[in-house]
């Protein structure tokens, strides 16, 4: 019925008549922005933030000894050098999620991320290919091999995926650095104990494999709302004029409040209302006397005998 209204031009107004005179209204604070700065009410959620994605496509970068996001370790057990033919996964310390082909994809090209997690290492097999997926030999000879399809790990310029092996293919021999940040676990910096795992950098033609995992940034401050925009976090405010609620009502009007479970001072031809931030506050209007709520009662076809059952 309404949109764009309110203390913080952010209120909208739902309408649905009930009957018997009666309208229901739904006042809605979708406030989202600071209309006097135009800044989020509620600061971004980055991705790491949130918890979940915090990797993203693996590539190769720049080695860099101070960066957590260059730093492996394999998961299949946590002190165990590189060594061949060893079936495990490749864990990120920056993103703490592992080594993926994306979407399970067996064609060659397919790509390789850390956003999905850690899957646990198949006990037998592959039931199927993406139980599997996320599970990595490690040859001697340099080639990192997919569990789930034979596939290489193969350097194509900067980006990685996953290709069928080539003993001439420079861009699949990789060889495994102790990092030299690799005593500073997440475990550890934080708390000061002893690093939870080895960490490798893993590296091809001079450069390291990058999961682009970075800290999420410190959220931006909000600036404080000027008047007459609302609080952050705090309620919107509207004065609704009953005519542009087409209540069809005449004179003064009964209000009941749902979610207080109770009637307010009837309205005669405005009403004032605070809707928390976020929040809601559900009306019902109805002419004056009316009672609430109807008392329930049976149409008058349901009160008619019914005809006798023939047999």
């Amino acid at each position: 019925m309404l949109a764009g209204v309110g203390s913080n031009k952010q209120i909208e107004v739902w309408t649905k008549p009930l009957g018997d005179g009666r309208t229901a209204a739904l006042i809605v604070n979708t406030a989202k922005v600071n209309m006097a700065t135009g800044a989020p009410t509620e600061p971004a959620v980055s991705r790491a933030q949130a918890g979940s994605g915090r990797g993203g496509p693996i590539m190769m970068s720049a080695c860099d000894p101070k960066s957590d996001s260059q730093v492996w370790s394999l998961s299949a057990n946590p002190n165990a050098t590189w060594s061949n033919g060893k079936v495990t996964n490749v864990k990120g310390l920056a993103s703490n999620a592992c080594w993926e082909i994306t979407g399970c994809n067996e064609k060659p090209g397919a790509g390789i991320g850390t956003g999905y997690g850690c899957k646990g290492l198949p006990k037998s097999g592959c039931a199927n290919p993406c139980g599997c997926n996320g599970a990595w030999q490690l040859q001697s000879n340099g080639t990192i091999v997919s569990f789930m399809d034979g596939a290489c790990l193969t350097n194509t310029g900067g980006h990685l995926s996953t290709d069928p092996c080539d003993s001439s293919n420079k861009g699949q021999i990789f060889k495994a650095v102790p990092h030299k940040n690799a005593s500073f676990s997440a475990v550890g910096r934080a708390s000061g104990k002893p690093p939870q795992s080895a960490g490798f950098s893993v590296q091809n033609g001079g450069k390291c494999v990058d999961d682009q995992a970075r800290p999420a940034p410190a959220p931006t401050p909000v600036p404080p709302c000027v008047p007459p925009a609302c609080t952050p976090g705090g309620p919107g405010r509207v004065t609704l004029k009953l005519a542009d609620l087409k209540l069809g009502i005449k004179g003064p009007v009964k209000v009941r409040s749902l979610w207080d479970k109770k009637d307010l001072p009837n309205a005669l031809a405005t009403i004032d209302v605070s809707v928390p931030h976020h929040g809601c506050t559900f009306l019902v209007f109805m002419p004056l006397g009316s009672k609430w709520p109807l008392p329930f009662e049976l149409p008058a076809w349901m009160k008619k005998k019914p005809p006798p059952v023939q047999t």
